[in-house]
């Protein structure tokens, strides 16, 4: 979800916050993301920061004030702009909270393969007890 906003160098939680400037993130398919960045460079009422390009999407977010959010949101929808909803939760800059989320999930990763090694030892050290257990439940 945060990997294609990893160039955006800003602080998440400050965009969270902001009071009168309404932020979208999301992504639109390449063959209008060319479209709705030639809007943006005409129209003075949206700021936009890109993301990263893959061979089907553009994806970045955009800034607006909330008196010309309802407009511009209807603009955006009408290029195939499709928001992604980012948690704020995610602390520092996009890339900060990735490298975040790659540190936790490498430790979840490595805490599950320990789990599945003891669990693979144990049933493995009790399997005469389990197939007993089997039989004597089958034979009731």
């Amino acid at each position: 979800m945060i990997e294609p906003f990893r160039p955006m160098q800003f602080v998440l939680r400050e965009v969270f916050h902001f009071q009168f400037v309404k932020f979208r993130f999301g992504r639109a398919p390449l063959e209008y993301f060319e479209k709705m960045l030639e809007f943006i460079e005409h129209n003075q009422d949206v700021i936009f920061v890109e993301g990263v390009r893959n061979n089907s999407y553009g994806y970045g977010v955009y800034f607006t004030s909330r008196s010309k959010s309802e407009q511009i949101d209807a603009i955006f929808k009408s290029l195939h702009f499709e928001r992604i909803f980012i948690p704020d939760e995610f602390i520092g800059t996009p890339e900060e909270a990735y490298d975040d989320l790659n540190r936790k999930l490498s430790i979840l990763t490595e805490k599950k393969k320990t789990l599945d090694n003891k669990m693979t030892q144990t049933l493995n050290e009790n399997a005469d007890k389990i197939y007993a257990a089997r039989e004597t439940f089958l034979s009731v």
